[in-house]
């Protein structure tokens, strides 16, 4: 008794079309932005005195 597979509905399957992070990163830019971007996050608030 094999288990049959759960078909899944098209939108959940990982294809480059329906990828959201790869939108995003494509929105933002290059390579540095993303890493900007990641060195603000770790940072946290930042403020000018």
């Amino acid at each position: 008794m094999g288990k049959t597979p759960i078909k899944r509905p098209a939108e959940l399957e990982y294809t480059p079309q329906n990828c959201h992070a790869r939108e995003m990163l494509v929105r933002i830019g290059d390579k540095w932005s993303v890493y900007v971007i990641h060195l603000l996050d770790e940072a946290g608030t930042l403020r000018l005195c």
